[in-house]
């Protein structure tokens, strides 16, 4: 936490709330006392018990929210919402943490046990339900397929706009290696030696990689940024899209 605490067990259905960061410092100007102090949210007073840290946004990786209240308040805060004791109605969403020494085996092993007594409690609507372990930086279960479908594609998109990017490099080069034609025979014919003009076109060659591949590399830092910017629905993770020597191997065009 950035100041204060989260919410104690006894607190299900206190008027008491969890600031985020940013609206910690924009609204509240980072007041460091702002913990026990009163404030209003959608008509209902709340006291402040505590802030996120910076880049907490809570289970939701879309929504950039910024605070947080018991679960006991929500008919307080949202019309219509679903009942608390139905179990017909999968609304919320949790993310356990294994306790250290326990491996994820054990972990499995556990909540097989426990999904197993809800299914003989409740036959109604726990039968044949289970438990399935993903870490953090796995894609949701049930949006997997999606997932990796939005992945492949634009990585397909992609791969097209370099293989049409490529594709014109080329032609200019091959349109201005023509049209240099005459030129290169006037040289060699006023003693130009093959080697010297071999220099010459290396050395441009040189020159327009660089150029190409510094455009290119600001134009990936800019990418990487603002996909890292972007937050899918997750649990408790935001992707983050880093730099890597293979990415920029594609980034400088080579001339022959």
């Amino acid at each position: 936490m950035a100041a204060g605490r989260g919410f104690a067990a006894n607190e299900y259905h206190a008027p008491v709330i969890v600031l985020g960061y940013r609206v910690w410092k924009q609204r509240f100007a980072g007041d460091p006392f702002i913990i026990g102090k009163p404030i209003t949210d959608s008509g209902h007073l709340y006291t402040v018990v505590g802030v996120a840290p910076p880049g907490f946004h809570g289970l939701d990786e879309i929504l950039d929210l910024q605070f947080w209240v018991p679960l006991g308040d929500l008919h307080e805060l949202v019309a219509n919402s679903p009942k608390e004791d139905s179990r017909h109605t999968q609304w919320v969403r949790i993310a356990p943490r294994l306790k250290p020494g326990v491996t994820q085996a054990q972990g499995i092993q556990e909540l097989g046990v426990i999904a197993e007594r809800l299914a003989q409690a409740h036959p109604e609507s726990d039968k044949n339900n289970g438990f399935h372990i993903e870490p953090t930086n796995a894609p949701p279960p049930r949006g997997k397929k999606a997932f990796e479908l939005f992945i492949t594609a634009l990585s397909a998109v992609a791969l097209l706009v370099l293989c049409i990017a490529c594709a014109n490099v080329a032609n200019l080069l091959l349109a201005q290696g023509a049209q240099r034609q005459r030129e290169m025979a006037v040289r060699l014919a006023l003693g130009a030696k093959r080697a010297q003009l071999l220099c010459q076109l290396l050395l441009e060659s040189i020159l327009l990689a660089l150029a190409g591949g510094t455009v290119g590399i600001l134009l990936y830092i800019w990418a990487a940024y603002a996909l890292s910017s972007f937050r899918l629905n997750a649990c408790c993770r935001t992707y983050s899209a880093t730099g890597s020597t293979r990415c920029l191997s594609v980034i400088t065009p080579v001339r022959k």
